[in-house]
Parts: structure tokens; C-alpha cells; sequence
């Protein structure tokens, strides 16, 4: 800090000349350091007599933070003898500021007035470490003056750029240097989207979406959220608990907190992250932020313009299971897919399995699942194998032909990892370029079972209660086993080119549902192609929750399409659209629970069913609105001629209720049809299982919370209505924010 602000003062001439700022992590903490100085030390007179007065600048510092009026003002008076005014401090630029873990002198970091203008980008999904963020500022010091903090999507270190996949980098990136643009710094882009919030906070942007999806060569800046140490689960404080708004978000003036743009860019684009942990637990109050904050003009976002109707995705995932003869491999697989491979190995017989020939479901066409034969002596002639299957696979530019997971799978009820497993480990780590890496201990179930025998005895000595002390006992055990795994963890750390993306430690019995999918789940985050996650929900037979997400993903991403065609001014367009977009929708949700595109005769039974069920009720309502508007716009073109067209442009804003009612109506009827189909757990649901869904639900009663009893189909209907009011004709510009009701209309008439 000392070094750089002598630079600076060495280098200016007049208190005229203007400064730029910009740090990152303890970088910018820093620059804020240096700015703070320089505000109370001013430019010196002579560089002879640096150090003294920048001691004195300390001194006043201290004197500021306990209120010391008396020293302070001496100070202040013999700064003034040695200095110039403070030079002025026209931008700072902030990435995440990280205050360091030992620091000899408390600096002030406050917005000091000689700072014009200050942005501070912050990580919307860190929880491993605190950010100094800058108190909100009074509305009497703010003349001339701008400060604006803004969440952003990704962790620490996908703020600074330092990730593997850096996409999600490039958002603060650009917003700092379009902020530093308009601050007076000379470059001169050309500008894409300008956006505004309600307090007058005005943000631009570039459309950098095509640096995300260059697949063709290495340099593509792909997105991926990295995940946060578990030792560390503290999520940053960005709401208010009490009412749930954002802190540091004022109308006051055009300065505070806000939630950057590119947070809903990227969840637009990539609706399925809305199914990962933090956005699926904050999505009311997101959602509540860009209807109340972002969205001040009303417009359509322009990221959202010119959406694409595309297919859902790659029809493939590939993954690769390793681990030595009898650790449970086979089971793993049958419980997570479905799949039976082999017979499970009740021995230390060597299975017969070539890494290189895929196994594929005859159910799900596209599961690619690769095992490694099993190993006792860590064979050279295995570990080649393995590594050219790696350099094959894991370099493969083709999301159908690359490897997308590997698991590799040890023995947990053991004190060390083995020759084998070790020699194995460090030839994936070296060889699996970008492919996540899942570390899973298994039969941990024999761990517990061998420590609760013990620690039952010792609980009965102490009390005479058998289901206390058993509890207890295995509640001792499972910590006890998830520390002997931890050992294990940091056996492996310790080989050579160590890698590893996850890890889990799971009972190789049929009991251990809670540990499959927690596996399942954090796998399901490793993966960067969001297709490809996609088509790994659908495979999947253990978590149908996964399947709903999904579900309701693509139901959200395809109405979007149709919301915006039916907007569009030109005669019956959401009339032709809509129905076309319905049947896409029930595919869809089909491909969602795992079912191939080429659907059966019954299954193409049921989805015609669903579509022309609620296509009825939406042409009657559509027809009526067409034809009302158009007599009105023909009445009024004649003898005022453009107002004519006003009014023909306002039937395509009274298109959208009818259309997201239909597609929410279709949508419900899908998701909870198959969600029922699923209620025996089963590893394939049979055509007959739907069929007996669909004569459920459409026939089944169920009561309304006034005790009414109606039909089960006809509650989620009237639901959706409640939810989609025909005089609601911000629809198409709010259309993101109906997620979570449609989602509480599934969720609440699921199953049970």
C-alpha cells in the first residue's frame, strides 16, 4: 500500500489530474487502502518528505476511527503545510474486495469523497468467504458522486477470472470497463443493451453469449459455477430476512445495491441452473428483484428478443466407473440408472468388462456407461488402458463422443487407500483433462455397522434405554465413518497431478437412498453441458424431484418462446403457435422422465389427449380477444388512421395470458401424469403405468381448501388460472417470475 501510493504521488503533477482504480479480491481491498490515503495525505509538495507525512496520514486515520478530534485536527493542520490537495480519484473498479487475514494497520476503506465514482462487482454464490462491502451511502454526500455494488452470478473466483471456465468472469468484466467508459476512460465499443432501474441506476452491456458456445476450439469461455468448499456453508448476506429485499438497495437516488443484469441473462439462457441449490432457494426474491427494480421501462429484456425455439439437447451422457473388483461398482449403477451390467460381485473375481465398449441401455438409447475391469495389483498393462481411453475421450470436441463424468469408486471401511487404487487415481487425474472427477466411498454401511457394535455396548453401560443407546450409537458411528473417509480424501490428495471435482461416501445396501442421491445430485452440478445434464436427469431412476426440476426447466424455456410469437403483431400468431409449442412441451417433459423420442402409440395417445383437453378453452378465449380488438382497430383506423394501429398492437399484449394459461395447463397435466407413473420407484416405468396415471388424474377428486370436492385435473386447472388472470397483460414481460407459482402448483398436487 505504502509502495503505491509513493508510485502515485510520484507521478502526478497537479490535484487536476484525475486517477482510475481497479483491484480485485485483496487487490482491490488495496487500491481502496490507497485511495483512502490519498484523500486524507494529499499530493506532498516534496517526495523527501513522504514517509513523515504519510505516517501522519495513519495517524489521522486512527485519530478518525476513535473520534480523536484533538490530534486529528493537528494532523490535518501540518498535512496542510506539507501538501497539496488530494488529487481527484475519478473511478474505482472492484471485483469482490477480500479484506486479508493479517493486516498491521486497520485502513480506512470507506467511499472518502475524494472518490467520484465507485462499482463493486460481488459473488452472488460464494459461501467460502466474507466481502467488504461498502456501507450505503447518505443522500447529502452523493452529489456528483456515484456508487453502485452489484451481484453477480459465480464464486470468488469466477469474479477475478480465475477458473478453468471462465465465463461468467467476463460479466463484471465488461461491466467495469463500460462503467470506467462512462466514467471518461477512452475506449470506444459499440454499445448493445442499455438497461435502467427504478432509482435511475443505468447499466449497459454487451451481448457476449456467442464466447460461451464456441466448441471448436479451447479458448471458448464456457460457463460452469464452481463449487465452494462444503467445510465452509455460510451464504452471503444479500437479503433482508424480514422482508426479503436486497440490502443496500435504495430509491433514494441512483447509487446502492443492485443485482447486475447478466445474473438474469445467464438464468434466461441457462434456465436449468435455476434448478441448482442457491437459486432454487432464492428464486422468489430474484424474480421479485427484476419485476419491482430492473424491469423500469417495461420492455421486453432485449436478451430475451428474437429467443430461439431449439431442440433440448444432446442426446448422450457418457460415463466412466472405476474402482478394483468387489467395491460395488455394479450396485452403484443399478441403483442410479436402472441398469444391470453385470451380476454384483459377491467375490475377488475379476469381472469381464472392456473399458473401451460401452454398455447401452436398451431403455434409455444414449446412456453410455464405460467400466473398468476390476484390479488386485495395479496392473501397467490396466493403467494404459485406462490412460488412452482418457486421452481418446476426454479431449473429444463432440458433447455425444466425449466423456462427461467419472466416478472412481474405493473401499471406505478400510484405514488406507491401496498401491492400486493410488497408481489408478493419479493416471485419471493426469488423463481427464476437463471431465469432473467424483471421488465415492463405498460400503460405508459395514464402517458404521462394525462401530456401532462398540459404541452400543458402551451407550448401554451408561443407560438402560436400548432404542436411546442405539440411536446414539449410530449417529457416533456415521460421524466416525465420515471422518475414516476424510483420511482417505487426504491420502489421495497427496498423489501425484491430484484431481478431484466431488466427493461422497455411501452404503453399498439398497437402504442408502439419501447417499445415492446426494451423489446423483452433486454430479448432476459437475456437469458443465447443460444438455448433457439434461439427458443425465432423464436416464436417472432415483430422484424423480431431479425429474420435475427438469421438467419444469424446459416447460419455463419453450414457453418463453411461445410467449413472445404470441406477442408478435401479426394476425392469429399465438393462435398457430401455441398449440405447436404445447405438443413440443409434452416431448419434452416426456424426454424428461427418461422416455426416447419415438413414443409409443399409448404414450402419443396421452399427449394428444393433454393438448387438445386444454386447446378448447384457449382458442374460445383467443377468438373472442381477436375478434373484439380487430372490430376496434378497423373502427378506429378509418378516421384517425394510426391510433388504429395502437390498438391492433395492444391484441398482442391481451395474447399472452391465454397462451401461458394453455402452456401451464399442458404443462401441469404432463408432469404430474408421469410424475404418478413413477410412485413404485421402479427402474422403468411400463406404458400401461402411465396409461393408469392419466385415468387417475383425470378422474380422481380431490378437495379445494374450502372442503369442495372437485376433480383432481380440474383443481390444478383453476390453479393455474389463479395464477394467470386474463386482465394480467404484463405477462410477457414478466413471464420468468411465474416459475415458482407454477412450481408450487406441481408440488402441491403431486402424488402422495
Amino acid at each position: 500500500i505504502q509502495d503505491i501510493t509513493k508510485d502515485i504521488c510520484s507521478k502526478l503533477n497537479h490535484p487536476q489530474d484525475e486517477i482510475f482504480f481497479y483491484g480485485f479480491g485483496r487487490g482491490a481491498y488495496i487500491v481502496r487502502a490507497v485511495a483512502s490515503i490519498l484523500h486524507y495525505m494529499g499530493l506532498p509538495k516534496s517526495m523527501e518528505s513522504f514517509y513523515d507525512v504519510y505516517r501522519k496520514a495513519l495517524d489521522i486515520q486512527n485519530a478518525h476511527s476513535r473520534d480523536d478530534s484533538l490530534n486529528g485536527n493537528k494532523l490535518l493542520a501540518q498535512l496542510k503545510v506539507l501538501c497539496n490537495e488530494a488529487p481527484t480519484i475519478r473511478f474505482i473498479g472492484l471485483f469482490d474486495t477480500v479484506r486479508p487475514s493479517l493486516e498491521k494497520h486497520r485502513y480506512d476503506i470507506s467511499f472518502v469523497g475524494s472518490v467520484k465514482i465507485l462499482r463493486h462487482a460481488l459473488a452472488f454464490n460464494e459461501t467460502r468467504i466474507a466481502p467488504e462491502i461498502l456501507d450505503l451511502p447518505s443522500a447529502d454526500v452523493m452529489n456528483g458522486r456515484s456508487l453502485v455494488q452489484a451481484w453477480f452470478m459465480g464464486s470468488h473466483q469466477d469474479i477475478g477470472g480465475g477458473t478453468a471456465h471462465d465465463g461468467l468472469s467476463l460479466y463484471p468484466y465488461q461491466w467495469i470497463i463500460l462503467e470506467s467508459i462512462n466514467a471518461g476512460l477512452i475506449i470506444q465499443p459499440d454499445i448493445e443493451w442499455r438497461l435502467r432501474y427504478t432509482n435511475d441506476i443505468r447499466v449497459t452491456m454487451f451481448d457476449i453469449q456467442s464466447l460461451h458456445t464456441d466448441s471448436k476450439t479451447d479458448s471458448a469461455h464456457s460457463i460452469r459455477l464452481e463449487h465452494s468448499s462444503r467445510v465452509f456453508g455460510s451464504q452471503r448476506k444479500i437479503w433482508n430476512n424480514s422482508n426479503k429485499a436486497l440490502l443496500g438497495w435504495t430509491l433514494a437516488g441512483p447509487w446502492g445495491m443492485i443485482i447486475h443484469p447478466s445474473l438474469y441473462v445467464i438464468l434466461d439462457r441457462n434456465p436449468k441452473m435455476y434448478d441448482q441449490a442457491l437459486f432454487k432457494f432464492r428464486k422468489p426474491e430474484i424474480a421479485d428483484f427484476q419485476e419491482r427494480c430492473l424491469d423500469a421501462e417495461r420492455e421486453i429484456q432485449p436478451w430475451l428478443e428474437g429467443l430461439q425455439l431449439q431442440a433440448s439437447g444432446v442426446k448422450a451422457f457418457r460415463i466412466l466407473v472405476c474402482g478394483k473388483t468387489g467395491v460395488g461398482k455394479s450396485t452403484l449403477i443399478n441403483k442410479v440408472f436402472g441398469v444391470e451390467i453385470t451380476e454384483e460381485s459377491t467375490d475377488y473375481s475379476q469381472g469381464v468388462h472392456d473399458i473401451d465398449k460401452a454398455f447401452e441401455s436398451p431403455n434409455h438409447p444414449g446412456l453410455l456407461i464405460h467400466d473398468s475391469r476390476g484390479w488386485q495389483a495395479g496392473s501397467d498393462h490396466e493403467l494404459d488402458l485406462i490412460g488412452k481411453f482418457l486421452r481418446h475421450r476426454a479431449f473429444q470436441k463432440d458433447p455425444a463422443e466425449s466423456l462427461h463424468v467419472i466416478w472412481f469408486c474405493v473401499d471406505s471401511d478400510v484405514s488406507r487407500i491401496e498401491e492400486a487404487d493410488k497408481r489408478t487415481f493419479q493416471t485419471i487425474a493426469q488423463f481427464s483433462h476437463h471431465v469432473p472427477v467424483f471421488v465415492v466411498g463405498t460400503k460405508k454401511d459395514k464402517l458404521v455397522a462394525f462401530r456401532k457394535m462398540s459404541l452400543l455396548e458402551e451407550y448401554m453401560q451408561k443407560m438402560d434405554d436400548y432404542k436411546e443407546a442405539s440411536r446414539l450409537a449410530n449417529e457416533q458411528a456415521d460421524k466416525m465413518a465420515n471422518e475414516q473417509f476424510g483420511k482417505l480424501r487426504n491420502q489421495l490428495s497427496q498423489v501425484e497431478h491430484y484431481k478431484a471435482d466431488g466427493y461422497c461416501c455411501i452404503s453399498k445396501g439398497a437402504d442408502d437412498d439419501a447417499g445415492v442421491r446426494a451423489l446423483l445430485s452433486q454430479t448432476l452440478d459437475l456437469i458443465a453441458d447443460e444438455r448433457v445434464r439434461l439427458f443425465c436427469v432423464a436416464a436417472q431412476v432415483m430422484d424423480v424431484t431431479q425429474k420435475i426440476d427438469s421438467a419444469i426447466t424446459e416447460c419455463m424455456r419453450l414457453s418463453t418462446h411461445a410467449i413472445r410469437t404470441a406477442m408478435v403483431p401479426l394476425p392469429f400468431s399465438g393462435m398457430i403457435g401455441t398449440p405447436t409449442v404445447s405438443r413440443i412441451i409434452c416431448e419434452h417433459v416426456l424426454q424428461c422422465f427418461g422416455f426416447p423420442k419415438a413414443a409409443p402409440e399409448e404414450i402419443e395417445e396421452v399427449m394428444s389427449r393433454v393438448v387438445m383437453g386444454n386447446l378448447k378453452s384457449f382458442m374460445k378465449v383467443t377468438l373472442a380477444q381477436f375478434g373484439a380488438v380487430s372490430l376496434a382497430a378497423v373502427g378506429t383506423a378509418v378516421p384517425t388512421l394510426g391510433i388504429g394501429i395502437i390498438v391492433g398492437a395492444i391484441g398482442c399484449v391481451l395474447a399472452s395470458p391465454p397462451t401461458a394459461r394453455m402452456l401451464f395447463k399442458c404443462s401441469c397435466d404432463m408432469i404430474l401424469i408421469l410424475e404418478r407413473s413413477f410412485r413404485y420407484q421402479g427402474k422403468y416405468v411400463s406404458v400401461k403405468q402411465i396409461e393408469d396415471a392419466a385415468v387417475y388424474y383425470t378422474t380422481a377428486t380431490t378437495k379445494t381448501f374450502s372442503g369442495k370436492e372437485v376433480l383432481l385435473q380440474q383443481h390444478v386447472h383453476d390453479e393455474v388460472d389463479r395464477l394467470i388472470p386474463l386482465k394480467k397483460l404484463s405477462v410477457g414481460f414478466r413471464f420468468a417470475r411465474l416459475r415458482s407459482g407454477l412450481q408450487d402448483i406441481i408440488y402441491m398436487n403431486r402424488f402422495d
